[in-house]
């Protein structure tokens, strides 16, 4: 379904009031959360009792084969160039929400939040084609800091010249996606980078395990920090470059190899050139990590070797590597993500997963194009950016309790 473009040329304005009143408001109302120019949002997961996408009806075990269709959609976004993906829009399908609210009197929204994009957006009235959400579309023309973004505007030069369209000095401009989800990400015209005077280019979250966002855990909930909250500190803490590249919606990393047991296992790959330097995407919206193919090859027979249990195949035709297990775990080896200047330490929770009962399945899978680091391999982290200092922090944390 499509989005009137007129709709699209709102949103540059609403966005950065939406979040500059937020930063002032939260600091008010949740003083705990307060640092200096900081604050903190709660991230709701759309699997999570707290969502209003979640289905009680669902199993936990159903709730996770939606989230993996969802992640293999997701990955065909990276496959396309951003100029030239053609596809409709709809609601809803990202993996994270957090509450906001846009324009004057302030209209509370859901926000998606994830780091795969540059553009926030919403529907606006009049949309000659809306899709259907959960909360009233919004009505500009009852916002007194409403205005028209005019096509000299920077915000309107900024966006992709090939997206946009001029018609009596009014920017329309229209972005769909191969894999109908959208997003807040690093180009000039996102969220953090409207932000930047007050947040100083500093954001960072922490993703409760999967686990915890069940009914018995309903409190539990991960948060994404700004500006000063956003800080990331302490003995544990590894850091690495954030790689900056004319692809600039997206955050690329520098993945030197994986170790199994201690036995490390350099990049290499055929696809992804592992000369050139910011050769992973880290994405908060793929629950998935995929690795390029002859790559993941050397990983998963390094990765049997290591294990003793029984095989078993995935009757979903997910997974390659799966075991069958009596108790929901199996003796998995110890796995480290090397980043340039970053050894990343992942748990069994970060990389294994019972996806039915009795089958535990590893959460990293081939992919012939596309190398990107999911939100399952990020949970217990504080992964912290900085996009000033060009880097990336990843701190071991119980999320639950940060």
């Amino acid at each position: 379904m499509g989005i009137n473009t007129k709709a699209f040329t709102l949103i540059h304005t609403f966005v950065f009031l939406a979040f500059f009143h937020l930063s002032l408001v939260s600091c008010q109302k949740i003083t705990t959360n307060c640092r200096g120019n900081g604050f903190t949002l709660d991230l709701i997961h759309r699997d999570s009792p707290l969502s209003p996408c979640y289905n009680l009806s669902n199993t936990p075990f159903e709730r996770l084969q939606n989230a993996f269709r969802r992640s293999f959609s997701r990955a065909s976004f990276f496959k396309k160039k951003l100029d030239a993906l053609q596809s409709t829009i709809a609601p809803m399908l990202g993996e994270y929400f957090t509450k906001i609210s846009i324009g004057t009197p302030p209209i509370d929204m859901l926000a998606i939040v994830d780091t795969g994009s540059d553009l926030t957006w919403t529907q606006c009235e009049p949309c000659v084609t809306c899709f259907r959400q959960l909360v009233p579309i919004f009505c500009p023309y009852n916002s007194s800091t409403y205005r028209i973004v005019g096509c000299n505007d920077k915000a309107c030069q900024e966006i992709r010249p090939s997206t946009t369209t001029c018609k009596s000095n009014i920017c329309n401009y229209e972005q769909t996606y191969e894999d109908q989800t959208y997003s807040i990400g690093g180009g000039r015209v996102s969220i953090v980078n409207q932000m930047n005077q007050e947040i100083k280019g500093k954001f960072s979250y922490c993703l409760i395990p999967l686990l915890d966002s069940s009914p018995t855990n309903s409190n539990a909930t991960s948060h994404i920090n700004f500006g000063d909250s956003a800080d990331v500190s302490g003995l544990d803490v590894v850091s690495t470059p954030l790689i900056q590249k004319q692809q600039n919606s997206f955050y690329y990393l520098n993945l030197e190899g994986i170790s199994v047991r201690n036995k490390t296992l350099e990049f290499k790959s055929s696809i992804v050139n592992s000369c050139d330097e910011g050769n992973i995407i880290i994405d908060s919206g793929t629950m998935l990590t995929y690795l390029p193919t002859d790559f993941y090859s050397v990983l998963e027979k390094t990765l049997v070797a290591s294990i003793n249990a029984t095989r078993k195949d995935d009757p979903f035709g997910i997974f390659n590597v799966c075991y069958q297990s009596e108790n929901g775990t199996i003796d998995a080896p110890k796995i480290a993500v090397h980043f340039t200047n970053a050894d990343v330490e992942l748990s069994a929770m970060n990389t294994f997963i019972e996806v039915e009962e009795g089958l535990i399945c590893f959460t990293m899978v081939p992919d012939e194009e596309t190398a990107i680091l999911g939100n399952l391999a990020q949970m217990n982290f504080v992964i912290g950016y900085d996009l000033v200092a060009s880097k990336v922090h990843f701190l071991p944390t119980d999320c639950t309790k940060y």
